[in-house]
């Protein structure tokens, strides 16, 4: 039984849970294709031991958190050049990658994961390998990447997806020379998704909402300085976006997020300085002076003249 070419239908016959055991350690080419003779040999022994059809279908080792992988290099694009990096989960909730003497990190909630995948092609040197990763295209539509095998040693590639902390859609390259089965429980593990498999989309959704959700509360903190109300027209406030300030920076850099989430996400989000409208604030206003309110009525005209907002209202 000869390994697929390419590893699209990683655990797809059956899942972690239910697969057989198979405790020995599996040999990091098994699964790759272009194998020796003696390596296709290996692989179907293990098949056989294990009681399957194939080493798509021998379970892992259970794998035990806090658990890392070093050695790796990220990519941010296939033509970028490798940062040396690690991947750490401490309690299988998140992926972390650092990167740059462990300063900064990237970290991959479980459900911010949109689908991992990763294949297998043989070059003749290291050479061939990076001239194959510039000249392939990585990202959708074709999501399968290419590990590549130079002598006896496989570069593996993993091509990750995933919501970043803006809610926007990400990607990132993960490539190592070891521990690859040890890399693809780690990846099955915190995400929850098989290789090649697409998360539920109402998990984004609800991911997409809880990043908004996030993004709302540190504008809502920001607004109480900024916004500014209109002693005369106390219906009228809106908020101070004008003033040099680090708050009122923040406070376009958010909105500007929120808004593009919303825009995604198809929904309405209220401004940020009160629920109510100025419509709403301004029936308040009548309701507690009578006179005014019957003045209103008797003189539309005059009322919503009065009524109007500055032209820095929101």
């Amino acid at each position: 039984m000869k390994p697929s070419i390419a590893i699209a239908s990683l655990f797809t016959a059956c899942s972690i849970i239910s697969c057989p055991v198979y405790s020995q350690d599996i040999p990091e080419y098994c699964g790759t294709s272009d194998l020796t003779q003696d390596q296709e040999d290996r692989c179907d022994e293990i098949i056989d031991n294990a009681g399957v059809d194939s080493i798509h279908q021998v379970k892992l080792k259970k794998l035990n958190f806090p658990s890392n992988v070093d050695l790796l290099d990220l990519r941010f694009t296939p033509s970028s050049k490798p940062i040396e990096a690690n991947i750490l989960s401490v309690d299988g909730k998140g992926l972390k990658i650092k990167y740059r003497n462990e300063s900064p990190y990237i970290y991959i909630p479980k459900d911010r994961f949109f689908s991992w995948s990763l294949g297998a092609n043989r070059r003749a040197n290291t050479e061939g390998i990076m001239t194959a990763i510039s000249t392939t295209i990585f990202f959708p539509p074709l999501i399968l990447l290419s590990p590549f095998m130079t002598k006896d040693l496989t570069t593996n590639f993993y091509f990750i997806r995933y919501l970043d902390e803006r809610a926007r859609p990400s990607s990132l390259i993960l490539s190592g020379l070891r521990e690859h089965h040890k890399i693809m429980n780690l990846l099955y593990s915190v995400s929850g998704l098989m290789a090649e498999q697409e998360q539920d989309p109402d998990i984004l959704r609800l991911s997409q909402q809880n990043i908004l959700d996030e993004l709302q509360s540190k504008r809502d903190l920001l607004v109480k300085k900024l916004v500014r109300y209109n002693t005369r027209k106390p219906w009228c406030q809106y908020i101070d976006t004008d003033a040099s300030s680090k708050y009122s920076n923040r406070y376009k850099r958010l909105t500007k997020n929120i808004d593009t989430i919303a825009e995604a996400m198809e929904i309405e989000i209220p401004s940020g300085i009160n629920e109510k409208t100025v419509d709403q604030l301004w029936q308040d206003h009548l309701e507690k002076r009578p006179g005014l309110k019957e003045w209103s009525e008797k003189f539309p005209e005059k009322a919503l003249s009065l009524k109007e907002c500055p032209s820095n209202k929101l």
